[in-house]
């Protein structure tokens, strides 16, 4: 029959068989959420980094369309003001054209 002293001796070893179980199972689990959070931190960085990308070819575009715009109303205004040069020409001549023969 065993001792008391191998008794305790023996429960003793398992509770600290027991504690370095704990400890290592505790280590593996730590391990695993921290390279879960180190995979969300990398997916993350990748997401704002191609939000970025995004913000800038937007900006972009837009920077883009606004010179294609800002060269549209200066065309646009070039062109009203040769028609109109060239209506009021146009009135020039219709006037001195029937006016004489308005007047016989």
């Amino acid at each position: 029959m065993a001792t008391v002293t191998e008794t305790r001796n023996g429960a003793q070893a398992a509770a600290d068989e027991t504690g370095r179980a704990t400890v290592r199972a505790f280590d593996t689990l730590t391990d695993y959420y921290l390279s879960a959070f180190d995979a969300g931190l990398k997916f993350q960085a990748r997401w704002v980094e191609t939000a970025k990308l995004l913000l800038d070819e937007s900006a972009a575009f837009q920077r883009s369309n606004r010179k294609r715009v800002e060269e549209l109303v200066q065309t646009t205004r070039r062109t009203q003001q040769e028609m109109q040069g060239v209506l009021d020409t146009n009135a020039r001549a219709f006037q001195s054209a029937w006016t004489p023969s308005d007047r016989r």
